[in-house]
C-alpha cells in the first residue's frame, strides 16, 4: 500500500492538464492552483523550474509513517474548474513528472465515468530534468464538451 502511494505520489509531483478541441481552443489548467484539493498542497519550485509553465508543479509527498493517518480513506483527490468557450471534442491531456515512478490514478470530467490510468500507458515528449526527475506528456482520452463551465477531477484511490 505505501509503496503504491508513493509511487503515485510521485506522479503528482508535476501535473498539467491541458484540453483542446482546437489551438484556438485550447483550454490550459495548471496543476498547483487546484480549486478543491482534500490533502493541503502548495505550489513547489522544481530545480529546472524554467522547464516546466510558471516555473511551479504541485508537489504532494507523504512520507511512509504518515501515509495511513494523512490521506483521506475514500483518495486523495484534486479539483479543476475551467469554461470550455466553444462546444466540441477536446483531447485530455496531462504533463506528469517522475514518468518511471508513475501510479495508477483515475480523472473525469463533470460527474462523468471514472477513467482508470495504470500508470503503464505510453508517453510522448520524455524530458529530463535531472537524475530520476523526468517529464512527459500523457494523453488521458478525448470526450465531448458543452459550452461552459465544467470540473476535472483527478483521483489516487487508496486501500488500507
Amino acid at each position: 500500500m505505501v509503496k503504491e502511494f508513493m509511487r503515485f505520489g510521485t506522479v503528482v509531483a508535476l501535473l498539467l492538464m491541458v484540453l483542446a478541441a482546437r489551438a484556438a481552443d485550447c483550454i490550459w489548467l495548471e496543476a498547483e492552483n487546484p480549486t478543491h484539493a482534500n490533502v493541503q498542497t502548495a505550489p513547489a519550485v522544481p530545480t529546472s523550474a524554467q522547464f516546466v509553465s510558471g516555473g511551479q508543479w504541485l508537489n504532494y509527498v507523504v512520507g511512509d509513517a504518515d501515509v495511513e493517518k494523512t490521506l483521506p480513506k475514500d483518495g486523495t483527490q484534486f479539483e479543476y474548474a475551467f469554461t470550455a468557450n466553444t462546444a466540441g471534442n477536446y483531447e485530455v491531456w496531462m504533463r506528469q513528472g517522475f514518468v518511471s515512478q508513475r501510479g495508477p490514478f483515475q480523472w473525469r470530467i463533470d460527474q462523468g465515468d471514472w477513467q482508470q490510468q495504470t500508470g503503464t500507458e505510453s508517453v510522448t515528449d520524455l524530458m529530463r530534468l535531472e537524475f530520476w526527475v523526468e517529464i512527459a506528456w500523457l494523453k488521458l482520452g478525448a470526450l465531448d464538451l458543452t459550452a461552459g463551465a465544467h470540473t476535472l477531477q483527478i483521483r489516487i484511490p487508496i486501500s488500507y
